[in-house]
């Protein structure tokens, strides 16, 4: 059962209950949490932190609201762990143990399919992205007074938010 297995590896319980509050800025945007859809797809599949490019990296890094994956991805690649029991038990006295503990139990009791992961992995990214370039965008939009490399970026920034908003969203998978 989920107890047993939630006693034996020492997870939080699926009973709900109180869930520890998501970062403010993303509960006020009405933005979707991603990351706890990332961490949710780093426990259920670790060696996705190997495949990180440091531009990811660097996307997780600036949002703060993405320091528990910083963690949990730091902890993967430090100890080069492979199964979600190794990473559990690797991070008990991580200061976000319990946010770890939550999110394994969600997937105990809805376990999401292998095949996604790397769609939704990717399309994660899109959204960081999107999330970055817009912000840089309406940075260059409200600055006045724009000097010519401004100017670049802005075109460069401008064509990279054209072909995120075509990109696939979490979740949402190829058409073939």
């Amino acid at each position: 059962t989920h107890e047993e297995v939630e006693k034996l590896c020492g997870l939080a319980s699926i009973v709900p209950r109180r869930a520890a509050a998501p970062p403010a800025r993303a509960r006020g945007r009405g933005a979707p949490l991603l990351w706890r859809k990332l961490l949710r797809l780093l426990l259920d599949a670790p060696e996705l932190a190997q495949a990180l490019t440091p531009e990811q990296r660097g996307l997780l890094e600036n949002d703060s609201d993405f320091k528990p994956v910083v963690a949990l991805v730091d902890e993967i690649t430090a100890a080069g762990i492979a199964t979600t029991a190794g990473l559990l038990g690797a991070t008990r006295n991580s200061p976000y143990r319990e946010i770890f503990g939550e999110v394994a139990s969600e997937n105990l009791a809805a376990p999401a399919p292998p095949e996604d992961f790397g769609a939704d992995f990717e399309g994660i990214f899109n959204q960081l992205e999107k999330r970055a370039v817009q912000a840089e965008y309406e940075w260059l939009v409200a600055k006045s007074g724009k000097d010519e490399s401004e100017l670049k970026r802005f075109e460069v920034v401008s064509r990279r938010m054209a072909e995120l908003k075509g990109a696939r969203g979490v979740g949402q998978r190829a058409t073939t």
